[in-house]
């Protein structure tokens, strides 16, 4: 399967891994955002499926989430050999 990566996630990732940067050491946000990387390569090779998103925004469209490191909820489709991840949230934020 292949990974693809929507703007408005990849956006969201790259200002988390900043965060991470600003709050740990030189090279952090880097090291971060590259193993969500290995991740979600790992999550799109073996065409794995969570549920449906309890959050009914995220749910009307179909996207199933599931949680990056306790904090972090990623949304994503599979359509036919695409993995598409469509946000990368803040768990907190989510209502």
């Amino acid at each position: 399967m292949h990974l693809i990566i929507r703007d408005l996630a990849k956006s969201q990732m790259t200002s988390a891994a900043k965060w991470v940067e600003e709050e740990n050491t030189e090279g952090a946000g880097d090291r971060w955002l590259g193993k969500l990387e290995d991740t979600l390569n790992h999550m799109a090779h073996i065409g794995i499926k969570h549920a449906i998103c309890k959050n009914r925004g995220l749910a009307r469209y179909g996207q199933r989430c599931f949680a990056y490191n306790e904090k972090w909820v990623i949304a994503y489709k599979i359509h036919g050999d695409k993995f598409v991840v469509y946000r990368f949230i803040l768990g907190a934020k989510l209502k």
